[in-house]
């Protein structure tokens, strides 16, 4: 859509200039053929001309339709240029320099297969016309050839000053898009930039996980390790006073089915070394604790 308006802004600007410069001309051919060389059937062709322009100049501003447009001021001025060249002089005139830049309008506002067919068609006729005045040379008539020089070199500046207006049109064009790019290529740089900070910063922050997994991984397996010393430390030292104290208790149950009062002093004696036992297996059970508290608070502070 953005692209459309752009092409419809310099097709405008473009017909507007080539419609005004050729309402100009009109007029001072008025004055040319009112006060100067004085001819009457030249001004009313020139009255008409005016009027005919001036509504190109119009619809060029009130109709939307680019197509619409777009056809109706080249037909306007392919209808006038082939009309003048059977009435000023044809091609050893000034028509010339009217094909020459009908033939660069339709190049510019025309895109595609459209433009090859028109162009093409235009060239066509051109080339006819050239022959039907090599043929026909008395059919083609020079309504001007009474108007002093002056007036030549003023056709010959205004169809000079319409190309240079075209291409003025098209710079002018060129140079606005230029401008967009470059604001479009800063825009981009920046962005550009924003994102390789952003990579600098998630290649850190990734190194940073890395070493965080590391130390991670690293305390577990120095928890699981530690896990290991304490399944170790439980099979030998826990269990060795708990096996003692089930033996005892075991021998505990043995006497006491066959009791007497000389078995009395044996039986404290087995009481005795299960609350020694009892006694190791506390102190053993208090240094487990205070082992895997001190591993905990380290692993917290860490």
């Amino acid at each position: 859509m953005i692209t459309r308006i752009k092409d419809w802004n310099l097709e405008r600007k473009i017909l507007f200039r080539m419609v005004s410069i050729s309402i100009i001309v009109i007029l001072l051919y008025s004055i040319n053929d009112a006060f100067i060389n004085p001819n009457l059937v030249l001004l009313q062709q020139s009255f008409s001309g005016f009027v005919i322009y001036f509504l190109l100049l119009i619809s060029i501003f009130l109709t939307k339709n680019i197509i619409i447009v777009r056809w109706l001021v080249v037909s306007t001025f392919c209808g006038s240029v082939i009309a003048g060249f059977f009435t000023l002089g044809g091609f050893f005139g000034i028509a010339p320099f009217d094909f020459a830049n009908i033939l660069i309008c339709l190049i510019v506002i025309l895109s595609g297969r459209t433009r090859i067919i028109c162009v093409a068609i235009f060239i066509c006729v051109m080339l006819f016309l050239f022959y039907y005045q090599i043929k026909f040379p008395e059919a083609i008539t020079n309504g001007r050839i009474a108007d002093s020089q002056w007036v030549d070199i003023f056709e010959v500046i205004s169809r000079m000053a319409l190309s240079i207006n075209i291409c003025l049109a098209l710079k002018e064009e060129y140079l606005k898009e230029h401008q967009e790019v470059n604001q479009i290529n800063q825009i981009l740089q920046i962005k550009n930039n924003e994102i390789a900070t952003q990579n600098e910063e998630i290649i850190i922050s990734n190194e940073r996980l890395e070493e965080l997994v590391k130390n991670r991984t690293k305390r577990v397996e120095e928890l699981n390790e530690k896990l290991f010393e304490y399944a170790m430390f439980n099979s030998h030292k826990v269990r060795a006073p708990l096996a003692r104290i089930l033996g005892l208790s075991f021998l505990l149950k043995m006497e006491l089915d066959s009791i007497d009062k000389e078995d009395v002093k044996t039986i404290k004696d087995y009481f005795l070394k299960i609350d020694d036992s009892a006694q190791e297996m506390d102190t053993i059970i208090k240094e487990l604790n205070n082992f895997l508290s001190e591993k905990e608070s380290i692993h917290l502070n860490t």
